[in-house]
């Protein structure tokens, strides 16, 4: 932040004293010349840009849900001959599909350790915050020194979130892909629900996280403190089974017509955290002493009808120590 001050250029188009973010208009010798604002255009387009790819994302796993939706209700073939379900959350399921309850899918059904995880504990224990978006992410530390056989988890493994202070965490599911080997955990907070053989754990984490079966589940989560849906009741809703062939037919089908999706979205997030590094480092630099700026602009990735450069965290490391001119992004 500075104070705008007109002695020091007269072409200073902001009122004596006036605070603003600050960048160096160079009027020849580093280090002298007008203070002026980091651009608002230029805000106001990386903004525009980071809404229209959190839109984009939106609309892609809207989509994703969608073909996960169809495929674990109507199976496949989009011929079938239909029947009436006999679940609450849905009307039609394929005339050869079986209505199940969730605990007749599962052989184990385990709350979490209540123990609070060390620094430097050797076993991974997971957190509610390690379910994100269907899959399990393991703590690269802290933990515990032991805990029971019973509660390591094995290969797809599903843990269910039964209580958070978030309502729309409430009722997810993730999936563990890793190995009993790898010594990981989980939290009171989490119920652990290993499937049944003959059953594909695949299919049961997508019918269960499915934009169908998920909203009913959360309907009967109890709000008080914290959203809580009791693992017990939640192992009463019937779901829909069909065959395991059939199971993991689904699996594939919607792996391999997702895929695309998946990798669409993985890109525009990706997007999002360069650009919004890249406004970081702007911006620090924009306010670093003996950083030199101009009026010339260079355009690189598409922003609206301008474009945004990406430097490479080399590049930019190597023009600070060399002492290089700064060329701003967008004009004023």
């Amino acid at each position: 932040m500075v104070r705008c001050d007109q002695q020091q250029g007269n072409n200073c188009p902001f009122h004596p004293g006036e605070i603003r973010i600050a960048w160096h208009y160079s009027a020849g010798s580093r280090g002298t010349g007008c203070h002026r604002p980091f651009p608002r255009p230029c805000q106001r387009r990386i903004e525009r840009y980071i809404r229209a790819k959190k839109k984009l994302i939106a609309l892609l796993n809207e989509h994703k849900q969608a073909i996960i939706h169809r495929a674990v209700t109507r199976g496949l073939d989009p011929n079938i001959r239909l029947k009436p379900s006999g679940v609450p959350w849905l009307r039609q399921v394929p005339s050869h599909w079986s209505s199940i309850l969730i605990k007749r899918l599962l052989s184990r059904i385990d709350y979490g350790t209540s123990e609070v995880s060390k620094t430097d504990g050797s076993i991974r224990i997971l957190t509610m915050g390690n379910i994100q978006k269907g899959e399990v992410t393991v703590p690269s530390s802290g933990g515990l020194d032991e805990v029971s056989d019973d509660l390591l988890l094995e290969h797809n493994d599903l843990l269910f979130t039964r209580t958070n202070g978030n309502p729309d965490l409430v009722g997810k599911v993730g999936i563990f892909r890793g190995q009993r080997s790898d010594k990981v955990s989980f939290a009171s907070y989490l119920v652990r629900l290993r499937v049944k053989q003959p059953n594909d754990p695949q299919w049961l984490h997508m019918l269960l996280n499915s934009a169908s079966f998920w909203p009913f589940a959360r309907s009967h989560a109890l709000v008080n403190l914290q959203t809580n849906l009791n693992s017990t009741r939640y192992c009463q809703f019937s779901v829909p089974v069909p065959p395991l062939p059939e199971q993991m037919q689904i699996v594939q089908g919607v792996d391999k017509e997702s895929r695309s999706l998946s990798s669409a979205i993985m890109g525009a997030e990706r997007e999002i955290a360069l650009v919004r590094e890249y406004r970081t480092r702007l911006v620090a630099d924009v306010v670093t002493p003996g950083v030199q700026f101009n009026l010339r602009w260079k355009f690189n990735i598409p922003i609206g009808r301008y474009q945004l450069p990406i430097p490479s965290r080399a590049s930019e490391t190597a023009r600070l120590h060399s002492g290089s001119q700064y060329v701003a992004p967008f004009p004023a």
